[in-house]
């Protein structure tokens, strides 16, 4: 996950932070990405590597990768089937794709931090 988030995870801030993540995406309708393009690649190469994972139904890879979002979980595959098919400029869309989310995430939590007064983890993040 991006460091932004990470950071923040176990204080009590955290399930605040989330909550308006959430509500500023849906209101401004913008996608949620908290892992980065490597984090999901590194996924997909895991995947690839153990085609049981890939022959089991979808219940089980829903209950597999329940902590990533509907967004996040499309992302993976869409990664796993570029690597396959050796789609580099796929590879490279979804990888210009990750970092908007991820940079639009990082300036609507850091913007939250700063308004709540939390500025020691900004710095950190």
């Amino acid at each position: 996950m991006i460091k932004a988030i990470t950071c923040l995870k176990g204080s009590p801030l955290y399930s605040a932070a989330m909550k308006h993540l959430q509500e500023r995406a849906k209101t401004e309708g913008f996608n949620l990405c908290y892992y980065t393009f490597n984090q999901l690649l590194n996924v997909a190469e895991f995947i690839i590597d153990n085609p049981a994972i890939q022959a089991e139904g979808d219940a089980y890879k829903q209950q597999l990768f329940a902590g990533y979002s509907p967004y996040e979980y499309g992302l993976l595959w869409r990664i796993v089937r570029a690597v396959r098919g050796g789609e580099n400029s796929e590879l490279e869309s979804i990888q210009t794709e990750v970092k908007h989310c991820n940079q639009r995430v990082r300036r609507v939590l850091s913007n939250y931090l700063l308004k709540t007064k939390i500025k020691g983890v900004i710095s950190y993040a």
